[in-house]
């Protein structure tokens, strides 16, 4: 009895201890499984990262195989973590036992039986866990690896898209390059007109498939309202009587307030009805700029003065007194003066010339357009003895033969994508072209 209760004691001692063992070989494979799944989806991501990498721009490979690397190394490490901790010390263990010398002469005498498959699914407590955690890695890592390529593509056609454009605005530069150059080059500065070179668009395919369209239009055609910063002198009108005989041949028998609007818009003081003080009660409030115009967005600002102002009525008939189409008779030059910028006689639109002329002279602008059809001026003497001494010398500040501003439009096209410079340049009386302002 006493053997029996000391081999049962024993058997409940060793019954822990059997316990203890068989849970730890659990959770032994357990982290084996996990530290082989980790290291492989490290692997994965990493050359997935890698891969993504070459489908980005040469200055944006750099970030990225950079991370690829650090996925395959943290998957190397974790590899070399298995062989060192798991792998070797059971390798070196198998061999140095005897029951597994033992075992593999057994193997080798004799032909083992298949074993048996174990019964479908997954056994209780060991598999379960692992199963949850691959299945999230697996979805993590798609997770990722979808991402990735989605932001790859989108990234790749953005970089694609801006350097089209990129390579557009520089064909655009390029093109207003050559007209500027072309201005340069003109054999007769004394004299411009719209049978010269540069008053001809071209439009041109380079060898990349980009189409190039630049125009060169005298900038000097039209009134400059700019003019109106500029003090009459001597016997010359004033910016202001002329602004206001152009205006009334537009139609605007009324011109005062938007006259004196914009005066006050480009005098350097703060003295006048249309000052800060009348800009600042509007809504939204702002300030008076007390300079000349940029941009025909920053006329607009101007009290009285509206893009409906400018825009053509198809109900005007051509050549009528008092119903020209102002927007061709009114130009912007943003370049500092200190006098008035003329009109060139041989490239000025009609309406211009009926504004400047006046009404009951419709007979001399007819006159002078048909005759610049064929002779351009060279002169505006001419001028006196049509007009009179008087009327001549009252308006020749505002007429010359010869222009110094010149607006460049350049555009560039190609694939349904568009890039466009518009460019005021200003030439000098020994051929130096120069931008003045220049807008993408």
């Amino acid at each position: 009895m006493a053997s029996r209760a000391a081999f049962g004691h024993t058997r409940r001692m060793e019954q822990p201890v059997v316990h203890r063992r068989t849970s730890l070989r659990k959770y032994r494979k357990r982290l084996v499984t996990l530290l082989v799944v980790c290291s492989v989806l490290c692997l994965a991501i990493g050359l997935m990262i890698a891969f993504a990498a070459m489908l980005r721009m040469e200055h944006e490979r750099g970030p990225f195989l950079r991370l690829g690397m650090y996925f395959l190394g943290g998957g190397g490490a974790l590899l070399g973590l298995y062989g060192v901790l798991f792998a070797v010390p059971d390798f070196l263990s198998d061999r140095r036992s005897g029951t597994s010398s033992r075992r593999r002469a057994v193997a080798r005498a004799y032909q083992r039986p298949a074993k048996a498959s174990p019964p479908p699914g997954p056994r209780r407590g060991e598999s379960g866990g692992i199963l949850v955690v691959v299945l999230v890695l697996l979805g993590l890592v798609a997770a990722a690896a979808t991402h990735a390529i989605v932001t790859s593509r989108a990234d790749l056609r953005l970089a694609r898209a801006r350097a089209d454009q990129g390579l557009l605005r520089l064909a655009a530069l390029d093109s207003a390059r050559a007209a500027l150059q072309q201005l340069a080059d003109d054999p007769d500065l004394e004299l411009d007109h719209l049978n010269e070179p540069w008053a001809t668009a071209r439009e041109s395919t380079d060898p990349a498939g980009i189409t190039r369209l630049v125009r060169i239009t005298d900038a000097q055609r039209a009134f400059d309202l700019n003019n109106l910063a500029v003090d009459p002198t001597g016997d010359a009108m004033s910016p202001r009587d002329v602004l206001t005989s152009v205006m009334m041949q537009g139609g605007q028998m009324r011109p005062g307030t938007a006259i004196e609007a914009l005066r006050d818009w480009l005098d350097a003081d703060d003295s006048g009805p249309w000052e800060s003080r009348h800009y600042l009660e509007q809504d939204p409030p702002a300030r008076i700029a007390n300079r000349l115009l940029y941009g025909w967005s920053e006329l607009y600002q101007v009290h009285a003065w509206t893009p409906d102002l400018l825009a053509p009525s198809p109900y005007r008939r051509p050549g009528a007194p008092f119903e020209h189409n102002l927007g061709e008779a009114l130009t912007l030059i943003p370049a500092p003066r200190t006098r008035v910028i003329p009109v060139n006689l041989n490239t000025a639109t009609p309406s211009t010339l009926h504004g400047l002329f006046g009404f009951g002279r419709e007979g001399l602008v007819e006159r002078i357009l048909a005759r610049r059809a064929d002779t351009p001026y060279r002169t505006t003497a001419f001028l006196a003895e049509l007009l009179g001494p008087p009327s001549y010398a009252a308006l020749a500040p505002y007429l010359d033969v010869r222009s110094e501003f010149f607006l460049v439009q350049s555009s560039a096209f190609r694939d349904g994508r568009m890039a466009r410079l518009d460019l005021v340049a200003r030439r000098t009386r020994d051929g130096r072209v120069s931008a003045v302002q220049a807008i993408f």
